[in-house]
């Protein structure tokens, strides 16, 4: 168990680490974007950066989840490289054919989504990002397969610093606004496009297989379903909200989502990218089930802790970070906190699905969250404005999680520990219940005091009994190691 845990973790950590670079240039970048851009152009980012996002599902085809399966069922190494050539190549050929296509008609998709033609070169250069990011989705997916996570965090920085250096000069410099935040992308796609096709030509060939492309296709396919419900989901109320209200609350409650969803990209997307490829590596084991059940356990727990911080402390870090009109954005942030935490928890208890290869059972699933969705945004947003999206939100991930858990259950069975999943998720309510009330002045006192809350959360599960005996006895084991290295460390100073 702990020998999957250790490389899970080690694994994860390097993953994380782009993310997390990511994620803190992004916030860095929150007082330029909200100096430089309005919050209409907020709102008019998002709807173009969501359709482009919903094109992408259908040129994919689910290939990176195709990569990963098949690249496990090999028995050769040819036969791997076959699988990675296949899907590279035949990805190649559907991006840049279909996505020629929409880069002719870019006007009319943004008269669709507009009602104006206006946005229509900027729909162009991001259609062009689109049709090379398609094309690298086989790349990278050989190299999560391969376990090379220190190459694909290299290229995850390497990304992050070009755009970085990209949208602070088209931005600041130049004054581009919008546009200069697509043609940064754009720019950054081509590059990357560029390296990773490269290395994937290099290590697998040219090879061609039609069965496998076959085999690959009709694995991913239902996937699409379940990637536009998804789609739904997640970006119904972002749609609904301009109908129903403005672009202006659009790109408030935007800015409040991207905050909310952080767990996302620091928890479950470094978790995710070592635990699938694992997750199929492990399932011959015997105890494989035990293992899912106690993955599924810590990472709750770290997803929980990080995003328990970032519901009690989101008030605060906007004050400092954006303009004004930005501020209220914090409100919802708490509710979709706590959607992607259920949305994360369903990632995990699908492994039954997965391994049986019943993947339409996940596009069955997402279709009635996105049904939910939509119902609910309909309902709440005329309401309730930005509120009812978030609850909306909530309510369909909480749905998609129970319909995965038993539906994946039908075809493994994974004993979950919920009394453990129970303490930490009470203990983390509890805190935040408790955050709210701490609203004195001056400032630097209040953020002091609820950092300090939030670092109660281990040490409240700690007084609930969450540990078990072999957990306590294993974080004493490494915490004596790490206490003797930098003891001979320090000695091995002194003596030089």
């Amino acid at each position: 168990m702990y020998d999957v845990l250790k490389s899970v973790v080690h694994h994860s950590a390097v993953y994380g680490i782009g993310t997390v670079l990511n994620r803190i240039v992004g916030f860095l970048l929150i007082p330029v974007y909200t100096h430089y851009l309005t919050t209409t152009d907020y709102g008019t980012i998002e709807l173009i950066e969501l359709t482009t996002y919903i094109t992408g599902m259908f040129l994919a085809a689910g290939i990176s989840y195709s990569v990963l399966r098949f690249y496990y069922d090999a028995d050769t190494v040819e036969e791997k490289r076959l699988v990675v050539s296949s899907a590279h190549i035949s990805t190649l050929a559907i991006s840049l054919v279909f996505g020629s296509s929409l880069v002719l008609f870019a006007p009319s998709v943004s008269n669709m989504v507009f009602e104006s033609q206006d946005n229509g070169g900027l729909f162009r250069l991001a259609f062009t990002t689109l049709i090379l990011s398609v094309a690298s989705e086989a790349p990278m997916g050989y190299i999560r397969a391969q376990q090379k996570s220190v190459l694909f965090t290299s290229i995850a920085l390497a990304r992050l610093a070009l755009s970085l250096t990209l949208n602070i000069v088209f931005l600041a410099s130049f004054g581009w606004g919008i546009r200069g935040i697509i043609l940064s992308a754009l720019i950054t796609q081509v590059l990357t496009t560029i390296v990773v096709s490269s290395y994937t030509f290099w290590h697998t060939g040219a090879g061609l297989s039609h069965a496998r492309i076959r085999e690959m296709i009709a694995y991913g396919l239902p996937m699409i379903p379940g990637a536009l419900s998804l789609y739904i989901l997640n970006f119904a109320d972002r749609y609904l909200l301009p109908r129903y209200s403005s672009l202006s609350e659009l790109g408030i409650y935007s800015l409040g989502y991207r905050f909310g969803m952080v767990v996302g990209p620091l928890v479950t997307e470094p978790f995710m990218a070592i635990w699938i490829p694992k997750m199929f590596e492990i399932a011959k084991r015997p105890d494989a089930t035990t293992i899912y059940a106690n993955m599924l356990t810590y990472f709750l727990l770290v997803e929980t802790f990080i995003g328990l911080g970032i519901a009690v402390l989101i008030q605060d870090v906007l004050g400092f970070m954006s303009a004004p009109e930005f501020h209220s954005a914090y409100q919802v942030v708490p509710i979709i906190v706590l959607a992607y935490v259920l949305w994360g928890l369903s990632y995990h208890v699908r492994v039954g699905i997965m391994l049986a290869k019943r993947t339409k059972y996940i596009a069955y699933i997402m279709g009635a969250g996105a049904l939910c969705n939509v119902v609910l945004n309909l309902l709440l947003i005329p309401r309730m404005g930005s509120w009812g999206a978030a609850l909306a939100t909530l309510a369909a991930y909480l749905l998609v999680l129970v319909l995965t858990y038993f539906v994946s259950r039908r075809f493994l069975s994974v004993d979950y520990q919920f009394v453990r999943i129970l303490k930490v998720l009470s203990i983390a309510a509890l805190i935040y219940t408790l955050s709210r009330g701490l609203s004195m002045d001056p400032i630097l006192l209040r953020i002091g005091l609820r950092i300090g809350s939030v670092m109660t959360f281990p040490l409240l599960l700690l007084v609930v009994g969450f540990y078990r005996e072999e957990e306590k006895r294993k974080v004493r084991e490494l915490l004596l190691r790490a206490r003797s290295e930098v003891g001979r460390r320090m000695t091995r100073k002194s003596r030089s």
